[in-house]
């Protein structure tokens, strides 16, 4: 049996057990997912419509590598399937995420074209107060109000927005070849050199790229998702040791060290060391 506390730790360490692409949201039932915190989060992208609404100026959003710095009464829109991740230091930031059962209106009137990765809506007050009071204006509405009132906002939304064409190249993006790799191998060995022969670029070039669009090098990317992918998976009636070799490392050495140096000298993960009984 393992230590209780390695239970402890698997439910309380603040580990985000979501991949790179967040496929779930493929399946979603609500008409959207509302956080409003410290929004900071991993490089990621998804099917899904997101809207960064500024309450205070302490939030980045870099979108393929393009760095959007925000201040109060900006909303930034991020396109469907678009690369990004965000810094954000408050707590009173607002991100909005609309699944692809809520935006089929918007997606039909953005056909093959986008944002500019370096474009917001700037000071727009009175739509701010209007994305704020979403949530609490859609409570309790039936779904024909619901997909409405989502209507009547997208489309305030798109009336302030600029649109570029999307080009062939962006169609297939590089980013999403790499993370797609990975994703598929992270259980086997990684390097530059493999990833630059199965795909074909120049392992130099793949090193910007993932630099650039995903913040991170190669081997800690590949580390955070599998990391990810033991926590998401955990099982207390499994072997601990199983698990960790199932997540892509070599063995609890590895895995503990690793663990350090995302996330700390956490004293709850001290169990993961201990021998099973």
């Amino acid at each position: 049996m393992l230590s209780g506390f390695l239970c402890d730790f698997v439910t309380n360490v603040e580990v985000n057990k979501m991949s790179f692409y967040e496929y779930f949201r493929d399946y979603a039932t609500s008409f959207i997912d509302w956080f409003q915190h410290d929004l900071t989060y991993q490089a990621h992208y998804h099917s899904s419509l997101e809207i960064i609404v500024c309450h205070e100026p302490t939030i980045q959003v870099v979108l393929n590598g393009v760095t959007n710095t925000l201040e109060v009464n900006d909303i930034l829109v991020i396109h469907p399937m678009t690369t990004h991740y965000i810094k954000d230091e408050g707590e009173k930031n607002i991100c909005i995420i609309l699944p692809p059962s809520t935006i089929s209106k918007y997606a039909d009137l953005t056909k093959n074209k986008r944002p500019p990765y370096n474009f917001a809506i700037k000071g727009d007050l009175k739509l701010v107060n209007e994305l704020t009071e979403l949530k609490n204006n859609i409570n309790n509405e039936n779904d024909v109000a619901v997909l409405g009132y989502m209507n009547y906002i997208l489309g305030k939304i798109l009336s302030r927005m600029e649109f570029v064409p999307i080009d062939k190249y962006e169609l297939k993006s590089l980013t999403g070849e790499i993370v797609t790799y990975i994703q598929e191998h992270f259980r086997e060995k990684i390097t530059l050199d493999i990833l630059a022969k199965e795909l074909s670029y120049n392992k130099y070039y793949l090193s910007q790229i993932i630099n650039k669009n995903l913040d991170v090098s190669l081997t800690d990317y590949v580390n955070k998702i599998r990391l990810e992918y033991f926590f998401g998976h955990y099982n207390p009636e499994m072997s601990i040791e199983s698990q960790i070799c199932e997540s892509g490392f070599k063995n609890r050495q590895s895995f503990y060290r690793i663990y350090k140096k995302f996330y700390g000298d956490n004293r709850l993960i001290l169990p993961i060391e201990e021998k099973e009984t």
